[in-house]
């Protein structure tokens, strides 16, 4: 699983460069779209799941060898809400974090663009409060 898709909050720099503790900038490989598919706030949080959606387009932002010591603390940052699936994108297979299918989805779509206007200062607070208390 070297290679890594993203489509919510991690696509955001400073909160990935926060969750892996180093700048990813060595491994991203750019954005890109994937078809059919659409981003909705998780029901009563400020991040997103995903929803099968005709015609729709959600930016993927593209990581290719990241080191193992990353992906622990990105399985650690996603918890047991997500799991890894994998999806085809020009070619090379990506790892992507889905909810499992019992994660509520409101029927407000999400945007990074109304993320980092409305909660990113509060989420990043959280973050940091988060990785305090685990010290």
């Amino acid at each position: 699983m070297p290679h890594l898709a993203v489509y919510g909050t991690l696509r955001d720099p400073d909160i990935i460069r926060a969750v892996l503790g180093r700048d990813p900038s060595p491994w991203s490989r750019g954005t890109t779209q994937l078809c059919d598919w659409s981003s909705y706030y998780v029901e009563g949080e400020v991040y997103p799941g995903l929803k099968r959606e005709p015609r729709a387009e959600l930016p993927l932002h593209l990581y290719q060898n990241i080191p193992q010591d990353c992906w622990e603390k990105l399985l650690a940052y996603e918890g047991s809400e997500y799991r890894l699936a994998g999806v085809k994108v020009q070619g090379v297979t990506y790892s992507l974090f889905v909810p499992h299918s019992s994660t509520g989805l409101s029927p407000q779509k999400w945007t990074l663009e109304a993320f980092q206007s409305n909660h990113k200062s509060a989420y990043m607070t959280e973050m940091d409060q988060a990785v305090a208390c685990e010290a």
